[in-house]
């Protein structure tokens, strides 16, 4: 099973790499389209393109069974990024699973994790935060951070 979503992110052509390019001080648009290839042996895949270009983001090597439960622009850097609940016993989504942000750019950056199973996703301040329980978290810097309600 394949699920799909999509992100808006600053990248150059789908040629040689997914790096941004700027012509005449102006940066190119492409779409980043996640997706996620399920149990490909046995673990999930989470696949990013960019263009007609496919980049493993997270490979089956990492053993992990993975669920997308939701893509906005979290850090408001204009790109969209993608919450990724990685399912520890891969037996169906508990309040000891982990999650954490991939970054809707060029760089594919892995956020730290933090532990919550059904994430809710709320406006705070001004921005998008997941709440998981009673903690909520921001996406920071590249990383998920705790703040108080």
């Amino acid at each position: 099973m394949v699920s799909w979503c999509a992100v808006t992110a600053i990248a150059g052509s789908a040629a040689a790499t997914p790096a941004p390019r700027v012509i005449h001080g102006a940066a190119l648009q492409a779409t980043i389209t996640y997706h996620l290839v399920e149990g490909a042996r046995f673990f999930d895949i989470l696949v990013g393109r960019i263009g007609r270009r496919d980049y493993v983001v997270i490979g089956e090597g990492t053993d992990m069974c993975l669920e997308l439960p939701d893509q906005r622009d979290y850090d408001e850097d204009g790109a969209r990024d993608v919450l990724v609940l990685h399912d520890i016993g891969c037996d169906g989504v508990s309040a000891n699973d982990a999650l954490f942000f991939v970054s809707g750019n060029k760089t594919f950056r892995r956020s730290n994790r933090f532990v919550g199973g059904r994430p809710r996703i709320e406006r705070w301040e001004g921005r998008w935060s997941v709440v998981t329980g009673s903690t909520r978290y921001l996406l920071r810097d590249g990383r998920a951070v705790r703040v108080e309600p």
